[in-house]
């Protein structure tokens, strides 16, 4: 009996590993795997193999028998010896299977036995680990409460005195108290500070949840949002009033703020929430802050050259804020890590970087709660934030329209979700595909549309968002090692793509008419029959300038990041979506362990 090629049944393991990252029992998994090929090798062998040897004895018994001649003694005596020769061959190959079908369910045994002993020595560990938990929290730990000043800390303290003395210098208030930027005018839907108020509830609080959803990053996903958004605001009015004064020419003025000042800001800080969603968890602070300067100063820009200067229609952003966010996101998050996966040591592959932390990146049940009740804010408050700045003559058209088109994304999102996915809802689409809706009809579309217009918008934006996280995403991190953690590309560029293109479309079938719905054209599409050329050049302009900004400020990142950790004496060790490297956790965290091979150090895997 040939069993050579069954002899690599494998040993079990000597000792029990517990490894957290690679998998709770990661011998124990490599033996489980090994069982299961070798399983499947031997019962492939008795299917295929032995069933031909029985097949060929078979062939050759029957062959034998046709060619014996008439009934004659000798003819009835090959018989009996064709006869005694099939049954002897038959009997070897029946011994034969049932040999290798005790082995084959020996290992069934085995594989059995293996499972139950690594459910045993998991309740034993978790067991032990509560113990170790409730002696601990009698004892804790004292917090190390010295100061630490080191490079990010001191260049942080800098950059905020830089701009306290800036906005010292460069702000002050408008002369008339009765002032319209304040107060709002009439046929508006509410006055500047309400929608200042909802906008603030939309930046401040709606992103920060949903920004937690990571399951050990959810102090980071919460407190780097909210720090985030505070730089991002004050930055924001800086570069406003920068570009401003770049626009009225010599001599410069001070900005003198208002609530629309105080407005426009949000949007900027939108902007920069939008970029740190596509790089959640694998940013350090001195990388976090450079980001957001450099975001809002591209940002700012875009809206110079956009707004201003080819006068594009784009009160709510749909370009300058999700279409450049997000293509601005994406760059940042490609080549942050482009440049080590180019230039990095052959001893640290990138891909072990994502996949020790494979199970940190996911959620958590309570995590993915506090990411939805983020997207039901966002929900509330998006018509505030799109329709803060239409014009008088359409702002509630707009709001309208926005309401629409949200709530037809979302029956159309959970549609798609549950389609594409097999019959059940994926959280993380149902937390951010639902708002494409009012993504998309944030864009000039909703001045001059219909209801019915705005809900084939929302319908189309839910679909795009919703199939592009069931189908390209995906695909885009398993064969290209693509790092947008929070689908940006998904939930923020298609959707204002989409309602970027319907905006052409309508604005060129509409702005050339002498009114717009009882309104003179001209207040709503300032350009008129010309408007639908300068809406398809602020679209290029915005990707083109989010993606130049992006690769520019990703690589400076990584240049940064890459120059401080070879400057430092004693390299840190690296811990991605993890909160445990920026606060004190309680004892009940999960820490990250590394059991297999050296701890991640900044000189060899930062950023990659």
């Amino acid at each position: 009996m040939d069993k050579v090629q069954f002899s690599n049944l494998p040993q079990p393991p000597t000792r029990y590993n517990d490894d957290r990252i690679i998998g709770r029992f990661h011998p124990r998994l490599a033996y489980l795997e090994a069982l299961e090929s070798l399983a499947e090798e031997i019962n492939h062998y008795i299917n295929t193999t032995i069933q031909a040897q029985e097949t060929v004895v078979t062939s050759d018994y029957s062959k034998r028998l046709r060619a014996l001649g008439d009934n004659n003694e000798s003819a009835e005596q090959a018989e009996r010896d064709a006869t005694d020769d099939f049954n002897e061959e038959m009997r070897t190959i029946k011994a034969k299977r049932a040999e290798y079908r005790r082995l084959y369910y020996k290992i069934i045994n085995e594989k059995k036995k293996l499972i139950e002993s690594m459910r045993v020595n998991r309740a034993e560990e978790d067991f032990v680990k509560q113990k170790l938990d409730s002696i601990s929290s009698l004892h804790p730990e004292a917090p190390d409460r010295s100061p630490r000043w080191n490079v990010s800390s001191i260049f942080y303290l800098f950059l905020l005195i830089c701009t306290i003395v800036i906005f010292v210098v460069s702000e002050t208030w408008p002369w008339d108290y009765f002032y319209s930027w304040n107060n709002g005018t009439t046929n508006r839907v509410a006055d500047f500070f309400l929608f200042f108020t909802h906008i603030a509830i939309f930046v401040f609080v709606g992103f920060p949840l949903l920004n937690s959803y990571m399951r050990k990053y959810q102090y980071s996903g919460l407190v780097f949002s909210l720090l985030v958004a505070a730089w991002a605001f004050l930055w924001t009015i800086l570069w406003r009033n920068l570009w401003g004064n770049i626009e009225g020419g010599l001599p410069w003025e001070r900005d003198r703020m208002t609530i629309y000042t105080i407005i426009a800001a949000l949007y900027g800080a939108t902007v920069a929430l939008v970029v740190f969603s596509a790089i959640l968890g694998r940013v350090t602070l001195i990388g976090l802050v450079i980001i957001t300067f450099f975001a809002t100063f591209w940002y700012n820009a875009n809206n110079y050259l956009c707004l201003f200067l080819l006068r594009g229609v784009d009160y709510a952003g749909p370009n300058s804020v999700w279409l450049f966010a997000g293509s601005f996101g994406i760059a940042v998050a490609t080549f942050m890590i482009l440049p080590g996966r180019v230039f990095a040591s052959r001893k640290v592959a990138w891909v072990d970087t994502a996949f020790i932390y494979r199970r940190d990146r996911l959620p958590s049940y309570y995590s993915n709660v506090f990411a939805i009740i983020g997207t039901l804010i966002l929900f509330v408050t998006f018509p505030s934030f799109n329709g803060a700045f239409a014009p008088n003559a359409a702002q509630f058209r707009v709001v309208i329209n926005v309401i629409i088109a949200i709530c037809t994304s979302v029956v159309f999102a959970f549609l798609a979700s549950r389609v594409f996915r097999g019959g059940k809802w994926h959280m993380l689409e149902i937390q951010r595909a639902t708002l494409a809706g009012g993504i998309a009809c944030s864009s000039a579309f909703a001045q001059g549309a219909t209801p019915g217009g705005a809900m084939v918008l929302g319908a189309a934006a839910g679909l795009v968002a919703t199939i592009s996280y069931a189908f390209f995403n995906p695909v885009g991190e398993k064969r290209f090692g693509a790092v947008d953690e929070s689908g940006v590309f998904s939930y923020a560029f298609l959707p204002a793509l989409t309602g970027s293109i319907a905006a052409i479309i309508q604005t060129a079938l509409v702005a050339h008419n002498r009114y717009v719905f009882g309104n003179l054209s001209y207040l709503i599409y300032p350009l008129e029959g010309s408007q639908a050329g300068h809406q398809a050049a602020i679209l290029f302009i915005s990707i083109g300038l989010g993606l130049g900004g992006g690769i520019l400020t990703g690589f400076l990142v990584w240049l940064i990041e890459w120059g401080l950790s070879r400057l430092t004496s004693s390299p840190r060790v690296v811990s991605y979506y993890s909160d445990e490297p920026n606060f004190l956790v309680p004892n009940d965290f999960e820490r990250t362990i590394h059991s297999d091979g050296p701890l991640p150090v900044e000189s060899d895997t930062q950023f990659r």
